[in-house]
């Protein structure tokens, strides 16, 4: 009897342990602490950032939609780019088009947004400065009666 439990208590502290070690995030020294009051972006926020880019401030603010090209062209906020997390690697040199920006927002659907938090860390592993979260996300902006955008989805690669 012993060695059963012996088998089922190290499988769930083996389980535990790969539970917590993903909570960390993915990226090198990277993680959720990261996204903290400083970097939060509230919808005044990116209400403000739009309206600086639009009044002769082009370069103030890029808006970072990291969802699926699919999602992405159904909706996203207005001047938007998508941008995925296989296109930002770490090993890879900055993107002069990023870095001229003094802000970059990365958001998703919501704030539970798994990959935009991912391309959010992705970014500052990465080294760039500037580096925004806006929480709210979508949901937030259309809650609020935000504009979208609609774009066509790009063709799809022929194998």
């Amino acid at each position: 009897m012993q060695p059963c439990r012996t088998l089922i208590v190290g499988l769930a502290l083996a389980g535990a342990t790969l539970a917590l070690s993903g909570l960390g995030g993915c990226e090198k020294g990277t993680s959720g602490k990261d996204i903290n009051e400083s970097v939060i972006y509230t919808l005044a926020d990116v209400r403000e950032a739009i309206g600086r880019r639009a009044d002769e401030e082009p370069e103030h603010a890029l808006l970072i939609d990291p969802r699926a090209p699919k999602y992405y062209a159904v909706g996203h906020l207005p001047g938007a780019v998508n941008l995925r997390l296989p296109d930002v690697r770490e090993d890879d040199p900055r993107d002069h088009g990023l870095q001229k920006f003094d802000r970059l927002i990365v958001y998703g659907e919501n704030p539970g947004s798994a990959v935009a938090r991912a391309m959010f860390k992705r970014l500052l592993a990465t080294g760039y400065g500037g580096v925004k979260f806006y929480a709210g996300g979508l949901d937030e902006w259309m809650l609020s009666g935000g504009e979208i955008e609609a774009s066509e989805l790009p063709p799809t690669e022929e194998e």
